[in-house]
């Protein structure tokens, strides 16, 4: 007869194999690789981007027949064709600038890198870790660039570590939250191309970045989200500018 314990640990063991095995068999990388030719004349910031202007790269995944579960990583590489590149007329920091849009409405936390390069040569790089994105984005939330800076190629590698309905803007409590799926509705960020970046505190609004070259094919669809959505998006934005309120609200008491 089998010694009791010795067989209650190794049963014990095998079940924790299997569920290990499981949550890795479960959590899957992803590699969205965009080709950029940009956009038709007209075609151009601020209004509109060209639904024609990308093209998936042979292997690539498809962003827009992907739905990323908690645990999920991707590589999202956006790279300008036929010697073409962005140069950044004004410093700023554009927000959900590299972004999917989602379908689903909620809170994202993830871990994230950014490098821009330029004939491969890396320009700029940005990492968050615990980054939280609130209702219809999954990627980065402000990016600052500086003035001048040029480049051909931005890639995100993104790690998806939870995604629930709602927004507590990072509050660890999870109680009664139902756990959502992340599903990428554009091959462009959120707000279009990167020369659709604006600075939006001025008025009217002044162009950031320019698009230098490249094709000049393509179709003509308006960048401004379903109403839904762009609601979503409005309601996160006043949400974050509360809460940086009562940040420097509860630092002012504190001093």
């Amino acid at each position: 007869m089998p010694n009791t314990k010795s067989y209650r640990f190794a049963t014990m063991l095998v079940v924790a194999l299997t569920a290990h095995v499981g949550r890795l068999s479960a959590q899957t990388h992803y590699d969205f690789n965009v080709s950029y030719f940009g956009g038709a004349p007209g075609c151009a910031w601020p209004a509109y981007i060209c639904v024609n202007a990308t093209s998936l790269a042979f292997g690539s995944a498809n962003p827009l027949a992907t739905t990323l579960m908690p645990g999920d990583d991707f590589a999202w590489d956006i790279k300008a064709q036929n010697g073409a590149y962005w140069s950044v007329l004004a410093a700023g920091n554009p927000y959900a600038w590299m972004a999917f849009p989602t379908v689903e409405g909620g809170e994202r936390r993830g871990d994230f890198s950014l490098a821009l390069s330029l004939g491969g040569i890396t320009q700029l790089t940005y990492a968050e870790v615990g980054a939280v994105n609130c209702w219809a984005h999954v990627g980065t939330n402000w990016v600052n660039l500086p003035a001048g800076m040029q480049f051909d190629e931005m890639k995100l590698s993104y790690t998806l570590n939870n995604a629930f309905d709602g927004c507590n803007w990072g509050d660890p409590d999870i109680t009664g939250r139902t756990v959502i799926g992340t599903t990428p509705t554009s091959l462009l960020p959120y707000f279009g191309p990167p020369e659709a970046g604006s600075i939006p505190w001025s008025s009217p609004a002044l162009q950031m970045i320019d698009f230098v070259g490249g094709s000049e094919a393509g179709q003509l669809q308006s960048v401004t989200p379903e109403p839904g959505t762009m609601a979503l998006m409005a309601t996160g934005l006043v949400g974050i500018a509360g809460a940086s309120i009562r940040r420097r609200a509860l630092r002012n008491e504190q001093c």
